[in-house]
């Protein structure tokens, strides 16, 4: 495995999982999610030739599946994966927002009126340092799940 590094380990930008079929069924997801320009010009906090964004939180469900022994774990969808600085970099197509559906069909009792069964999500990054157009996508599809808004 390589060294980790925070030069190659910076995340460039997220790309949609094409492989998740939870992720597929929502066709108004943006298929990139690019960094914001305001925090990534020459003289902002995460500019790439200095240090790169490094706010991201990996999912790695296999290692959780080996630790505690799970065979499969079909609730986990990933929805963003990254793309690091580098394609060296063991985080290099990491997952890092997912859909969870466990209890996607469940419809629970409030008191006011008929509830919404929608997955849940998980973003491992502060949705506000991206492109805004393409945040405000992803939360109209979130939204339009939970009912929100409607």
């Amino acid at each position: 495995m390589p060294a980790r590094s925070i030069d190659r380990d910076a995340l460039r930008y997220a790309y949609m999982d094409e492989n998740d079929p939870i992720s597929l069924a929502h066709p108004a997801m943006p298929q990139n999610l690019e960094l914001w320009e305001e925090i990534t010009c020459p003289t902002c906090f995460f500019n790439p030739s200095v240090r790169g964004f490094s706010y991201v939180e990996v999912y790695d469900p296999a290692y959780w599946m080996d630790v505690i022994a799970l065979a499969a774990q079909p609730h986990f969808h990933p929805m963003y994966r990254m793309k690091a600085r580098s394609s060296i970099s063991p985080l290099d197509h990491q997952t890092i927002a997912v859909w969870v559906t466990k209890y996607q069909d469940v419809v629970p009792k409030v008191a006011s009126g008929p509830a919404i069964a929608a997955p849940s999500v998980h973003m491992g990054f502060p949705l506000w340092f991206f492109d805004h157009d393409s945040a405000n996508r992803i939360a109209d599809v979130i939204f339009g799940e939970w009912g929100i808004g409607q």
